[in-house]
């Protein structure tokens, strides 16, 4: 890998934990569905979890004791992105004994069997590590990766080969130092997403406003997101590479009623630093009157419309014939 996206090598001899979040406001059974795959497939392939779970109002968890090594459960925060808030609740609850993690989103399943040891050797030399070359957008019903699918490379992947990280896929899954958050956390006010974004900008070194993947943000956002990437690059934890091998991402609805391109003109409205609050349970909530900009971010989420016309049970016996192959 090139020269400039390394770092000084670090001996990091303790254990290696991931971090989820999960929050499923509008009560999609493919969520509840895909984080059982998920969490199986970790167990399998070593790696212990911190598991932190979001309820907005007075339903049940989804989530129960063993669907992670440790459960961390929450009620309250208002209907927005709570994913890296999230994150941040999970790193408090890391055992001591870990100096690497990896953020993963609950719906992500790892082709190469040895993903956990190789990109826990690759973080003693590099602060951020995509766990993964390739990402695989699985369709409904598919039992593997097929021919025709939508197949992209990691940012890192991108970066690393010197090719437009505007075609690379930036989220999914993040591995990092521990260390790289233990002054600044993980930079969590994205409230319809894209965290992962300004996290790859830090690790690339790119001003987020310069960032392609999160063009036409309020500029008061960006200029909070700067400040934080300028704190990693001050702390000297700018360096990214990534782990070969494939992720798959279960199937949970259909990537246009994503919106991606379209959610960021709901916050044409948004005051990063006057509108939200971290409240009791460490979950992002309204702090201003702003209704529309409220009900629009809810509505984003009802959109989603993760469930589609597919049945959850299908993922189970997908998964057993992933683990026969």
């Amino acid at each position: 890998m090139p020269e400039h996206v390394s770092s000084p090598r670090v001996n990091l001899s303790g254990s290696f934990w991931g971090i989820t979040a999960y929050f499923n406001p509008s009560r999609y059974a493919t969520k509840r569905a895909n984080y059982r795959l998920f969490r199986e497939s970790l167990k399998l392939q070593g790696l212990p979890l911190v598991a932190v779970e979001l309820v907005h109002d007075e339903g049940p968890f989804d989530l129960e004791d063993g669907d992670a090594e440790i459960l961390v459960q929450r009620r309250g925060g208002d209907v927005m992105w709570q994913k890296e808030r999230m994150l941040n609740v999970g790193l408090e609850h890391l055992p001591p004994g870990c100096d690497k993690v990896v953020l993963l989103d609950a719906d992500t399943l790892f082709q190469n069997r040895h993903w956990v040891a190789d990109t826990a050797e690759l973080l003693e030399q590099y602060a951020f590590v995509q766990p993964f070359s390739y990402a695989f957008w699985l369709p409904p019903k598919c039992t593997s990766a097929p021919e025709r699918t939508t197949v992209v490379g990691s940012v890192a992947y991108c970066w690393v080969h010197g090719r437009n990280v505007r075609r690379g896929v930036p989220g999914f899954a993040l591995a990092a130092r521990r260390g790289v958050f233990h002054t600044l956390g993980i930079y969590d006010r994205m409230i319809l997403g894209g965290g992962d974004r300004i996290l790859l900008s830090a690790a690339m070194g790119i001003d987020p406003a310069d960032n392609p993947h999160i063009e036409g943000h309020p500029s008061s956002l960006l200029d909070d997101a700067r400040q934080w990437c300028q704190g990693v690059r001050a702390a000297g934890h700018q360096s990214l590479a990534y782990t070969e091998g494939n992720l798959l991402h279960l199937w949970h609805g259909t990537f246009r009623n994503r919106r991606y391109g379209r959610r960021v003109r709901l916050l044409a409205d948004f005051d990063v630093h006057n509108d939200i609050r971290i409240d009791d349970q460490g979950a992002w909530a309204w702090a201003t009157d702003k209704p529309a900009l409220h009900a629009g971010v809810r509505r984003y989420f009802e959109l989603r419309n993760e469930d589609g016309r597919s049945g959850a049970a299908w993922w189970r016996r997908w998964f057993r014939s992933f683990l026969k192959r």
